[in-house]
């Protein structure tokens, strides 16, 4: 069967040819000496449908925050997205990577930056150079180690768990056809990490021995230098091919039927690997107590966990991601780092984040595009100085009866885009492997009314307040059960009481 990164793969090129652009990477190869060899990586456009809101005043204001005329989602100095509301979706364009192989050169520490600049030069940036590897070095020097091969993996901030998978993993799926298992890794500041997952990430690649991942001397001479911080910040392919790499190649398409968990992310509890305090949730008992509610008068076997789970329950932490994978059918939580953890859920997981009006942005919303996640975010009033927030139960469990263990209400979320949609036509109709990626343009490619097909507009989640009621009423009702089964055992204590006296 077809891997789901394969419905995604890039076309890479690896010649130069005379109707090439001569920035493209292989044609780079005659304009920088040292450079001995290159990949233009060359990666289908896609599109995805724009979060689910619950008021549509916010879905402007987060639209526009992101994705408005100065700013472009995560890329907003290197513009590659553009915003359909008719259509209810976002567009990914010109996504392009380029891998290149350097020919005797020096590795330095410091060559690419270990945090996120203003200039962009970081790895991942738009400004990322090579100019640190344009000069060769001799045979004959003998003054630094040598090895034969060596891939960096520098990225921003990549001895944090989070960080690690949304920089470091994406050269890395990039470049998984060039590693070789003698090719010595550069991993930047993650095997140097506090946190004891990313240490351990880097053996879960299927494609990487732990033995190659070293922290590399300062210096070091490499006869071939594999870099490629020229990647996408979000496609599909890379995030399907992590899943495959790291758990099974099934894991991107575990049924919803097979998923029963819904997962709360908390900052409400102290937590050690937490960078930054705040963004806790008011009422979250109460919120809790609602979710469950819920579940229990679906029938369903659904269950509510808690997390960060305690680290005695998940010592081995790989373990603990193919459990998110198997089992979980809805990831909830206010914008922070547990959310990260939406990587290793299978496709069609219900998201919802809750997001400070105060600090709109698109980081989980682009996150989840990459493997079809059902995402929706409900932006909240919060403090100015820690964003801690109050949720609105009713959008909670409201988004939950409707949209949990069943495929989006929104169609695919996740789709293949062509300037031609009727070309897609020919290939994809009646193709089963790819249906869930695709929706026909034919019916509705040039309505204008609201409502018609091809012209959903914003998706704006009402709650139906009869469902709201009712789990009202359940929540008295079983107060007043606590409070007389509370009274009974007061009497019953009284009794023993006044015996003893």
């Amino acid at each position: 069967m077809e891997l789901e990164s394969e419905k995604w793969k890039p076309m890479i090129l690896r010649e130069c040819r005379e109707d090439m652009p001569p920035y493209f990477a292989p044609c780079l190869t005659k304009k920088l000496p040292t450079l001995e060899y290159g990949e233009e990586v060359v990666y289908p456009d896609y599109e995805a449908v724009l979060p689910g809101f619950f008021d549509e005043k916010d879905a402007r204001a987060w639209i526009d925050a992101v994705y408005g005329p100065t700013q472009q989602g995560q890329t907003a100095s290197n513009k590659r997205t553009v915003v359909d509301e008719r259509q209810g979706l976002v567009a990914f364009l010109g996504l392009r990577g380029q891998n290149l192989v350097f020919k005797n050169v020096r590795w330095q520490e410091g060559n690419l930056p270990t945090t996120w600049n203003g200039e962009s030069t970081h790895c991942l940036g738009h400004m990322t150079l090579t100019a640190a590897w344009s000069e060769a070095v001799y045979d004959n020097d003998t003054s630094r180690t040598w090895v034969d091969e060596a891939a960096v993996y520098v990225t921003p901030d990549s001895e944090r768990y989070q960080h690690f998978l949304d920089h470091t993993v994406k050269p890395l799926m990039q470049t998984a056809h060039l590693v070789t298992n003698t090719t010595l890794l550069i991993p930047g500041g993650g095997r140097g990490s506090k946190q004891p997952i990313v240490q351990d990430m880097w053996g879960w690649m299927s494609h990487v021995r732990p033995a190659q991942v070293q922290e590399a001397p300062a210096e070091l001479n490499a006869r071939r230098l594999l870099t490629s911080c020229r990647v996408p910040y979000v496609h599909p392919y890379l995030f399907f091919r992590l899943q495959e790499l790291v758990l099974s190649p099934e894991a991107p398409r575990v049924p919803l039927s097979e998923r029963k968990v819904v997962l709360w992310y908390t900052r409400n509890t102290d937590d050690a690997n937490r960078a930054n305090a705040g963004r806790t949730i008011s009422n979250e008992a109460e919120v809790l107590a609602a979710i469950r509610r819920l579940l229990e008068s679906r029938g369903r076997g659904e269950r509510l966990e808690i997390h960060p789970p305690d680290p005695a329950r998940w010592p081995d932490q790989k373990e603990y991601v193919k459990y998110l994978n198997q089992n979980v059918a809805a990831v909830i939580g206010p914008h922070g780092g547990g959310l990260c953890n939406i990587k290793w859920v299978a496709s069609g997981t219900l998201v919802l984040e809750l997001q400070p009006r105060a600090w709109l942005n698109a980081h989980f919303f682009e996150e989840s595009t990459g493997h079809g996640l059902n995402y929706w975010v409900d932006i909240r009033e919060s403090d100015a100085l820690r964003f801690d927030m109050t949720a609105d139960v009713g959008n909670i469990v409201g988004l939950l009866s409707q949209e949990l263990g069943r495929l989006p209400s929104r169609g695919p979320v996740l789709r293949h885009r062509y300037d031609w949609p009727a070309a897609m036509d020919d290939v994809f109709t009646g193709d089963a492997a790819h249906a869930g990626y695709f929706v026909s343009g034919r019916d509705g490619c040039c309505n204008r009314q609201l409502g018609e097909p091809g012209y959903p507009g914003l998706a704006i989640f009402k709650p139906d307040p009869a469902l709201l009621t009712q789990l009202q009423a359940q929540a008295r009702q079983g107060q007043q059960g606590q409070g007389q089964e509370g009274g009974q055992q007061g009497q019953q204590g009284g009794g023993q009481g006044q015996g003893q006296q």
